[in-house]
């Protein structure tokens, strides 16, 4: 089996993402035309719902207003993420409060 990841993209927006077995060009496009799709991208790897094509690259979907696009196209936050500083921080998690700009701790 060959399974390959597809993108189906509109306006520039990933609005759906398959896996097929070897389709013919044939069946891409009747894939395409049914599900109102501008195009569809292979080797979808890593693409995730809501990024966006470029026509070369994807972009994940931004997850907060306040964070900004790196040039390796990742998102990055206002202030990094807390890193353990001590054994006993090892076990905490911690969400971004987007009202506050910070990082809390949720357990």
């Amino acid at each position: 089996m060959a399974y390959k990841n597809y993108a189906l993209v509109k306006s520039g927006f990933v609005f759906n993402l398959i896996v097929l077995d070897k389709p013919s060009e044939e069946d891409l496009e009747t894939f395409r035309v049914e599900n109102d799709a501008d195009e569809i991208i292979e080797e979808a790897k890593g693409c995730t719902m809501g990024a966006l094509w470029d026509g070369v690259k994807f972009t994940p979907p931004r997850p907060f207003d306040s964070w900004v696009l790196t040039a390796d196209n990742e998102w990055e936050p206002p202030i990094p993420k807390p890193v353990p500083q001590t054994l006993e921080e090892f076990g905490y998690a911690y969400s971004w409060n987007e009202s506050d700009l910070r990082w809390d701790r949720i357990n």
